[in-house]
């Protein structure tokens, strides 16, 4: 029975390799998706985490860092028609100003967008599906099923084929995580990040690139999945996650993660 998970799914359905895999992993073998918590929960366990964070972190900042386990893709453009995938896409549906301010996106004036430039996209594979949306400046995953040992291209390679299909990728500025179950980063950032505080918080909250939490965020299996998307679509070196925000939803109130991209001056 596959896992059921929001993203990254970036960050965000999860394949079943576990942990003392993962160096071993090609960008087709890695997962956006890859949220369940394998062998080992390390929810109170932040230097673990930390360091696994900091590690992936001098991998997407420093092409020279050696042991790097994804390249950057080749294959995006032409992956959905090889592998005869159909992506369903409707406009989306609902308020878009509403959609916007759950989504704690920036006013207009500085990243102007227009409700035609919203895409919801569905995709149903054998083993595995995709429901999310995309615009020209945003992936937002919202539900992805992955059954363990499926042969199924990986969501992290088939989010930058939806994604750059319609859109450049150096236009992508956020990746969301809605409603976050994974239970590693539930656990970790509701814990440990929002100590003693009653869920859902009162502010959202912002970790910047460097911080200590930050690093703790990016060791988690959603923000390492959502790194690995980053090392999968950009030369490496040239692009960062340069923070994270984590909020409640406000119609359920939900973790939901907000992963801001920016470019390397």
């Amino acid at each position: 029975m596959p896992c059921q998970c929001s993203l990254i799914t970036c960050l965000c359905g999860g394949q079943s390799s576990s942990d003392s895999d993962e160096g071993n992993q090609s960008v087709s073998q890695t997962n956006l998706t890859e949220l369940q918590s394998g062998p080992r929960d390390v929810a109170m366990d932040a230097s673990w985490l930390r360091d696994r964070g900091s590690q992936l972190v001098r991998w997407i900042d420093n092409a020279t860092e050696p042991g790097c386990p994804v390249s950057k893709s080749t294959q995006s453009s032409n992956l959905l028609r090889r592998h005869g995938i159909q992506v369903v896409e409707t406009r989306l549906s609902g308020n878009l100003s509403e959609i916007e301010q759950e989504l704690i996106l920036p006013p207009p004036r500085e990243m102007p967008r227009i409700a035609g430039d919203y895409k919801k996209c569905t995709i149903s594979m054998i083993h595995s599906s995709w429901h999310g949306y995309i615009s020209p400046n945003i992936i937002a995953a919202t539900l992805i099923t992955r059954k363990a040992g499926s042969t199924d291209p990986h969501t992290s390679d088939i989010a930058l084929a939806m994604f750059t299909r319609h859109h450049d990728l150096g236009g992508l500025r956020y990746v969301f995580a809605e409603t976050v179950t994974n239970r590693q980063t539930n656990a970790h950032i509701k814990q440990i990040l929002f100590p003693g505080e009653i869920w859902p918080p009162s502010q959202p909250r912002l970790w910047a690139y460097g911080t200590r939490q930050y690093d703790e965020i990016m060791g988690t299996r959603i923000g390492r999945t959502v790194g690995y998307f980053v090392l999968a679509g950009y030369n490496r070196g040239t692009t960062r996650i340069t923070g994270i925000l984590a909020y409640s939803s406000s119609s359920a109130g939900s973790l939901m993660l907000r992963f801001d991209i920016g470019r390397r001056r």
